[in-house]
């Protein structure tokens, strides 16, 4: 009978990340973060477009490029989520007017 050995596969090496040099260390000055055009449909045949978002801005003392996106990124998410709740309200409100027209 032959025996086959049970060969465990390679475990890479776990290396310790450096930590991200700040954006002053790697001379970034500002970020530009953009959102795309989003388009909903609240009600069937009927819809609202939310325009794309930009937001430029620079980095705080001691930041690190992934901590300015971030920063950014919300920034954007904010943007978008406060003009997603004035159009669906402005929608509906056509939606309903229309209807009533009828």
């Amino acid at each position: 009978m032959k025996r086959i050995a049970k060969v465990q596969p390679a475990q890479p090496e776990t290396v310790p990340a450096a930590p991200e040099k700040s954006c002053e260390e790697q001379n970034i000055v500002s970020i530009v973060v953009h959102s795309g055009l989003e388009k909903y449909s609240p009600v069937q045949y009927n819809s609202f477009e939310l325009p794309p978002v930009t937001v430029q801005i620079g980095p705080l003392p001691g930041e690190t490029p992934s901590q300015l996106y971030t920063r950014a990124r919300m920034m954007v998410d904010g943007w978008s989520e406060l003009e997603f709740d004035r159009k669906l309200k402005d929608h509906l409100r056509r939606v309903i007017a229309t209807k009533k027209g009828q």
